[in-house]
Formats: C-alpha cells, sequence, structure tokens
C-alpha cells in the first residue's frame, strides 16, 4: 500500500501508538490535528445518521476532514490496536510533494463518498 510504503521509508513522519481497549481517537468537534493509518486492530466509525462502520488495518482514519478544523465523526476501539499518527501539516506538506500521494488520497476519499451515498439510498 502506497501510504505505509511512504511511511516506512521516511516520505511521510508518523508516531505509532498504542490504543486501549474503549479508546475513542477522536469525536465530533474536536479539532483536527491529524490523521491515524490503521496498522492492528479494528475501528469502529459512528457518523450521525449512519450505521456503525467497522474499518480494518490499512485504512486512514480522519481523512473525509482532510480540510477541515474539527472532525465531523466518532473513531474509538472496541480492543486494543496500533495506529500511526500523522500530522495534519505534514500530510499537506506530503500532498503538495508526491503526486501518487494525493491520486491514492483521491480515489480513498471517492470511495468515502460513494459509501455515504450508498448508505442513503
Amino acid at each position: 500500500m502506497l501510504l505505509r510504503s511512504m511511511i516506512e521509508n521516511g516520505q511521510i513522519r508518523g508516531e505509532l501508538l498504542d490504543i486501549a481497549p474503549e479508546a475513542s481517537l477522536f469525536k465530533p468537534g474536536e479539532p483536527n490535528k491529524g490523521f491515524y493509518f490503521l496498522v492492528k486492530g479494528t475501528a469502529s466509525v459512528v457518523k450521525q445518521g449512519m450505521p456503525e462502520q467497522q474499518v480494518e488495518p490499512g485504512k486512514l482514519l480522519g481523512l473525509p476532514d482532510l480540510m477541515q478544523e474539527h472532525y465531523h465523526y466518532k473513531v474509538y476501539f472496541k480492543e486494543a490496536a496500533k495506529v500511526i499518527f500523522i500530522q495534519k501539516d505534514e500530510m499537506l506538506q506530503a500532498l503538495q510533494l508526491h503526486a501518487a500521494l494525493r491520486f491514492y488520497l483521491m480515489q480513498q476519499l471517492s470511495q468515502y463518498a460513494t459509501a455515504k451515498i450508498d448508505a442513503y439510498e
């Protein structure tokens, strides 16, 4: 996966975090400080008016709020997990430098938008 490879190669700096069971990464209205690449465990994503979704390792949490000042949904864990925290400024700088990352994140946002539309049908 592109993002994981860029982190491992030092093109994007991140901090590995251990997440305790029942811990939240962020909630609606909290300041958007960055993004979380899910390494191990399953994240639960709760968006207003939609069923709870489970997210598996290899996904970037917080992406729909890339250009927002605050998160608009909740992410928490029912079990222990590991994530790599990427500061928002670091991600925005990497987007300016790496065309492949821009394309990858556009694809991810497109999948998010499609899933959201499907949920309302």
